[in-house]
């Protein structure tokens, strides 16, 4: 294989006019060699072709049989080696401009993408501020908030102390009001209280004195009635005869003397007060003894001659539970009558001792005692147990 023969001087003019040895040879060879514009165009048409920078080679007929040897002189070999020289040079400088231009667009890029970097973080610095400043102006704001509603929460909780206190003045007032009402009402029906009880003394007087005066008119008529039967004429001007009110006054002499009306309740009223007071922390429980002793106080006043409601078993469990082991239970059935037996057993109250007055201000008492949601609260004087 051999470098085709071609037009030197069109050969000149392609490299003159900057096409490298291989390219101006190959266009010239592949073109007919005829003139520059054939070869110029084959360059154009070829120009992207892989092997158009490489020297064509064509085939050599040489005669083996031809004891010529083949013509190479000399100088065409200086020729020969020149060209690869210069095509090896020509390529080392191309790839090293190339390789320069690559550098300088590598360091324009670098530099485009450094200048990139910094622009972005200046822009993120500048976020970055902006949104610092962002939210130090909300926390603040919020700081601001926060302030003006506590501020308000306080106005508020100091409004709701005046309300509150307003209301407790008016409800302290109104209270002091119905307490003070109450009061002149207990002393009204106290006061009533007391009214029925000397009305009932002066009935229970005026029926003594009438019953003493039907017995002193049956025994005049028993008297006149046996004088009639024995003959004997009737004494005009005898003193009336009462044996059964002196045997009364003399009962009545030899009773003790009992506690009159007014101060019988004052003593009630002062017993119930104390066992309120002492057993505060037991309403329920006290309540239910009120109850109990109206019980039995009402079941020996309709009953009077009836034992069994004039005895009581302290031992019981239900008197234990509601009266006895409240201080101041017992003592009150005391008050009304009631005696411990020798055995202390049983409390009991005789038929003699049966004293309705009594009895009937002791049930004005525990009528108060329970109707009264003041009762005792007031009262200074306390029976001792």
């Amino acid at each position: 294989m051999a470098v085709p023969e071609v037009d030197k001087n069109l050969l000149e003019k392609l490299e003159e006019m900057g096409f490298s040895l291989a390219c101006s040879t190959r266009a010239l060879h592949y073109s007919g060699n005829t003139n520059l514009e054939d070869a110029i165009n084959w360059i154009i048409e070829h120009e992207n072709d892989s092997d158009i920078d490489q020297m064509p080679l064509v085939p050599v007929d040489i005669d083996l049989d031809d004891s010529k040897p083949f013509p190479i002189s000399e100088e065409v070999k200086i020729k020969a080696e020149k060209l690869r020289n210069g095509a090896r040079q020509f390529y080392k400088d191309k790839d090293k401009d190339l390789e320069r231009e690559r550098e300088k667009e590598r360091i324009q890029a670098k530099k485009i993408i450094m200048e990139a970097k910094r622009i972005a973080e200046e822009n993120a610095r500048k976020r970055m501020i902006a949104s610092i400043e962002a939210e130090k102006e909300e926390e603040r704001r919020a700081r601001e908030r926060i302030w003006q509603k506590l501020e308000a929460e306080k106005e508020e909780e100091r409004r709701a102390r005046e309300r509150i206190w307003e209301a407790d003045k008016e409800e302290e007032r109104r209270a002091r009001e119905r307490i003070q009402q109450k009061l002149e009402a207990d002393k009204e029906e106290e006061r009533r209280a007391r009214e029925r009880i000397r009305q009932k003394l002066e009935a229970d007087k005026e029926e003594e004195r009438r019953a003493r005066e039907r017995i002193r008119q049956k025994l005049e008529a028993d008297k006149a009635e046996r004088r009639s039967k024995l003959g004997i004429q009737p004494v005009l001007s005898s003193p009336p005869v009462q044996p059964a009110i002196h045997a009364i006054q003399k009962n009545a002499v030899e009773a003790p003397k009992p506690v009159k009306s007014t101060k019988k309740a004052e003593v009630l009223n002062n017993c119930l007060r104390s066992l309120k007071r002492y057993n505060k922390d037991k309403e329920a429980k006290v309540n239910k003894a009120f109850q109990t002793l109206q019980i039995y106080i009402r079941n020996v006043m309709n009953n009077p001659d009836v034992e069994k409601f004039r005895n009581i078993r302290l031992a019981n469990p239900v008197f234990q539970e509601r009266v006895g082991s409240l201080t101041g239970g017992v003592r009150f059935l005391e008050l009304c009558g009631f005696q411990k037996t020798k055995d202390g057993r049983f409390l009991y109250l005789p038929r003699d001792r049966v004293d309705m007055n009594s009895l009937n201000a002791a049930m004005s008492a525990l009528h108060s005692a329970i109707t009264n949601p003041f009762y005792g609260l007031f009262s200074t004087s306390i029976e001792k147990p």
